[in-house]
């Protein structure tokens, strides 16, 4: 099969080219803060801010309301959509007809009769009902349709005939998992095996995911109806073996070829077969002979796919077509780009031995540590001596033209010296096939190794399993860095005795694979060198005493420091919707930021953004929010702190548009009026609760109604109060599954918990953990900030003032400290903090911690 589409997509390109994208939105201005810290507070005649970002010191008693500082204005606004839109796909039911209009012309019967010239009018008979025409079938019919990769772009196309004439109006529409991209009108062009004046519409994009092995439906609505035809596009993950000489597919179909090219000119062509099992394809080696860059492309045309209401000449079948390309450099058994010696050794042997290149533990593999995740390594040894000069690249999957491995340090195994070339700039891949080239001053020569699997470790500790076996296997088990278990192995999987993991900590089961083999095209010594797979894997595995739960491990941080999206300013308060989305309030950039469930957060344009800058009266505009709820149904209410509010946006609204948003609340002390709110939840009843951090007190508004300003009820005072069921600058609170609500109680420096539905109002209904005063050891805090529980009743605090966060396994008595579970500490590193805040557990178990000083968000593993 030719590259008789180059002309084709040409046009399809230029197309294309003409349209233009959407304009990004305005950043929003970087306001200028009244807070200095995350918890605000007062004296008299002093505006409230929130605590410092430094370790916090005890809360003064608030005896004014802050006046915040007015923060530049912006007129640049975030758009955050909360509910996408999706576009349904059309249903089909039926073939699409029309009733052709009757002929009027009158039938006439009879003879005139008479003389000539005529004496009279002739005789005539006229049948004044006319005959109708039957009614027409409309023919809607598809030529080619096909969903293909196209040398790495994505392509669609569809030839389309509506009764037997080309139309250039249709609307055409690609549906597929990713959603749905409309396919425009480019020109008129030859209808399959038509030779009459027949011709087609073709219609093509670019701009849509392809998936091999996965479904599309191509829609087009004409004059004549709405027609459509379903297509499977094949194959993909063309892939060629180091030589260059055997090509291979995921899918084989009715009609398969594979073609070679030389730069610009094609050197080989398959010629189409039927053969369901063409994959893997052997090449054969004179065609690649000179050096060059070559290409093997994969043609797959299914003949089989039916078209659902569209009327078809059955020798014009419906074609899928997949076309991928593979290029690969090729010189006589070795890759190209590699460096050649530019002189010949001047010392010449005699007699001329034969030369000897040997290899040493040619292995890749993957190594657990944080510092080299993945490698490969070769020691090499040519006519009996290290080299260290040779030209070693690495070749696999994702690799390309491949990765040179450099020169290391001489090593010695088994008293033979030899030269060790390494890399750890790839990624690993298990399972699949590498091959480390080697140019020397003697020749060339390659080993090709397949990297073993992933190992994995059962939650009890007892069972590890790994996914590629070998000759020579050990399974190691570390109590830290101290080797408690080893044993040689045969077979995945392998049970470890109970007694290995006696004591309480976290372990390491570490796997080292070796499988002996010999080396393509390297000439090997006697002593018994030979390649070596060798796979290192440790996985890391935390076994409790009892129940208590083992620290989770720091996996990502999200965000820098900014107002771009993605980044934050002293972010607060975090919480999960029942979607799975992700919610921080930006404190220091007056925002709301959402990351969308599923998305990668180290991703910028993953984030959508809301508010900004500072404003003091503006609804959907904030002044240093710090925390935030979502309901079952999808409201959002917003702990507008510096502005005395909460602020709620219905499900559906837009939240650019102000009036979407209702208020509630001014500063004061009465009922409903607020003195720096922090934090805000919903318990069981659907009843509105506020942490009135300046107030001292929490405040709850029945079923959470707005418009209801007399609903409010008060929990604590407005004077601060150590009393169980009283406050010191409540700062965050949490309704966990069972609606018990927990409260960060900030200026006692301990946490409160009243469990549902247990009257507020009875101190004794109250149960504290930690103490008034601050401490370091575990179950004691120094301010905390923020409380959540997760589905399995595992506490989390943010001991703010310690940079730590503090677990409590479900169940377990608060007052034991050796029940507690450190995670993190002060600094900026990996898993440290700097005064953290806000705390949020997914559906996974993972934990997500506010990083306020650090402006990030940090992500720690079950």
């Amino acid at each position: 099969m030719q590259k008789n589409r180059v002309v084709f997509f040409l046009l399809l390109a230029a197309s294309l080219a003409s349209l233009t994208g959407c304009p990004g939105k305005n950043s929003p201005t970087t306001p200028t803060t009244s807070g200095n810290g995350d918890m605000p507070t007062a004296t008299a005649g002093t505006p409230s801010t929130p605590a410092p970002s430094a370790s916090p010191t005890a809360s003064p008693t608030s005896t004014a309301s802050p006046s915040p500082t007015t923060s530049p204005v912006s007129t640049a606004t975030s758009t955050l959509s909360r509910t996408p839109t999706s576009s349904a796909t059309p249903t089909i039911t039926g073939a699409a007809t029309a009733t052709a209009t009757p002929s009027l012309t009158p039938t006439v019967t009879g003879v005139a009769t008479g003389t000539f010239p005529p004496t009279a009018s002739p005789t005539l008979t006229v049948t004044s009902s006319p005959t109708a025409s039957p009614t027409a079938t409309v023919q809607v019919v598809f030529g080619q349709p096909m969903v293909e990769n196209q040398e790495g772009t994505p392509v669609a196309q569809l030839a389309l005939l509506v009764n037997g004439a080309p139309v250039t109006d249709a609307s055409v529409t690609l549906s597929g998992s990713f959603g749905s991209v409309a396919l425009p009108y480019l020109f008129n062009g030859y209808f399959p095996n038509e030779t009459s004046v027949n011709y087609a519409v073709y219609l093509a994009q670019g701009g849509f995911p392809y998936h091999a092995g996965q479904t599309y439906v191509i829609s087009a609505v004409t004059s004549a109806g709405l027609s459509s035809v379903t297509i499977t596009a094949p194959g993909g993950n063309v892939s060629v073996s180091p030589n260059g000489q055997t090509a291979t597919w995921d899918h084989a179909g009715n009609q398969d070829e594979v073609t070679v090219y030389n730069s610009l000119n094609q050197v080989f062509d398959s010629a189409d077969t039927t053969a369901d099992a063409l994959s893997p394809f052997n090449i054969p080696a004179s065609v690649f002979g000179p050096q060059d860059t070559y290409e093997v492309d994969v043609d797959v045309i299914l003949t089989s796919n039916q078209v659902s209401n569209a009327v078809l000449d059955p020798a014009n079948p419906p074609q899928g077509e997949d076309f991928e390309t593979f290029s690969f450099c090729e010189f006589a058994g070795f890759p190209c780009g590699t460096v050649v010696p530019t002189s010949t050794p001047t010392v010449t042997p005699s007699p001329t031995p034969t030369p000897v290149i040997v290899f040493d533990q040619a292995q890749v593999f993957y190594n657990g540590s944080s510092s080299t995740p993945q490698g490969a390594e070769l020691y090499l040894q040519v006519n009996g001596a290290p080299q260290s000069t040779a030209a070693v690249t690495l070749f696999g999957p994702g690799l390309g033209s491949g990765i040179p491995l450099a020169y290391a340090f001489p090593v010695t195994d088994n008293s033979e010296v030899f030269s060790a070339y390494g890399t750890a700039a790839f990624t690993y891949q298990g399972g699949q096939t590498y091959a480390l080239y080697c140019h020397t001053t003697a020749g060339n020569a390659s080993v090709t190794v397949t990297a073993p699997g992933p190992t994995t470790v059962s939650s009890n500790g007892l069972t590890v399993s790994w996914g590629q076996g070998g000759d020579f296997m050990t399974l190691s088990i570390l109590d830290g860095v101290t080797s408690v278990y080893s044993k040689p192995l045969t077979t995945s999987p392998q049970q470890v005795p109970v007694s290995v993991y006696a004591a309480a900590g976290s372990y390491k089961a570490n796997i080292n694979l070796q499988s002996y083999s010999t080396p393509v095209n390297a000439v090997m010594s006697d002593n018994g060198f030979s390649a070596m797979g060798s796979y290192q894997s440790i996985t890391s595995l935390c076994i409790g005493g009892g129940d208590i739960p083992c620290p989770k491990t720091y996996q990502a941080s999200w965000g820098t420091a900014g107002a771009g999206k993605g980044q934050f300013g002293r972010p607060q308060g975090i919480a999960f919707d029942a979607s799975g989305n992700l919610w921080v309030a930006d404190l220091d950039n007056n925002r709301i930021q959402e990351l969308p469930a599923g998305l990668d957060g180290s991703v910028a344009g993953n984030w959508v953004t809301d508010g900004g800058p500072a404003s003091s009266g503006v609804a959907g505009q904030f002044s240093d929010p710090q925390g935030l709820v979502v309901d079952s149904s999808g409201n959002l209410y917003v702990a507008d702190t510096f502005n005395s509010r909460i602020q709620k946006l219905p499900v559906g609204l837009s939240p650019a548009t102000s009036s979407n948003w209702a208020t509630v609340g001014i500063s004061g002390t009465a009922a409903g009026q607020f003195n720096n709110p922090t934090q805000v939840g919903l318990d069981a009843s659907g009843n509105l609760w506020v942490a009135d951090y300046s107030n001292n007190r929490l405040q709850r508004l029945l079923s959470a109604n707005f418009t209801n300003s007399s609903g409010w009820a008060a929990a604590g005072g407005t004077a601060a109060g150590t009393a169980p069921g009283s406050f010191s600058n409540p700062k965050g609170l949490f309704f966990d599954g069972s609606s018990n609500l927990w409260v960060a109680d900030s200026g006692n420096n301990r946490i409160e918990e009243l469990p549902w539905p247990d009257s507020y109002s009875v101190s004794g209904n109250w149960t504290t953990i930690g103490g008034t005063a601050s401490g370091t050891t575990p179950g004691k805090f120094n301010a905390p900030q923020e409380v959540t529980v997760d589905s399995q009743g595992n506490l989390f605090v943010s001991d703010s003032g310690n940079n730590r966060i503090q677990e409590l396994g479900a169940g377990l008595a608060a007052n034991v400290s050796t029940n507690w579970v450190t995670i993190g500490g002060p600094g900026s590193g990996a898993g440290q903090f700097s005064t953290p805040v806000g705390v949020a557990v997914d559906a996974s178990g993972k934990l997500y911690v506010a990083d306020s000083n650090n402006d990030r968000i940090e992500v720690f593993g079950p």
